[in-house]
């Protein structure tokens, strides 16, 4: 399979517009679960109320777009890239 290219992985990063307004603090009231995976090997994150109470109280106030812009991008080993 070949590697995507950087406006391929640009245009898998945008969001949903519906979604990409919400604030967390939304996401907390209505109890969704927020999932986050890696373009280059697939692992994935969830933020369930606990994540969203706890570590990142900060984002609460912030709509998805800032959280994806504001998040410390993941830090890909070698091996997820081959």
């Amino acid at each position: 399979m070949p590697e995507p290219s950087d406006a391929d992985r640009r245009k898998a990063a945008q969001l949903d517009p519906a979604f990409a307004g919400a604030r967390l603090i939304d996401a907390l009231e209505r109890g969704w679960e927020i999932g986050f995976r890696c373009q280059y090997c697939g692992t994935g994150k969830t933020w369930r109320r606990d994540t969203m109470l706890g570590r990142a109280r900060r984002y609460l106030n912030c709509t998805m777009t800032e959280i994806q812009a504001r998040l410390p991008a993941h830090d890909v080993p070698a091996a997820c890239r081959s």
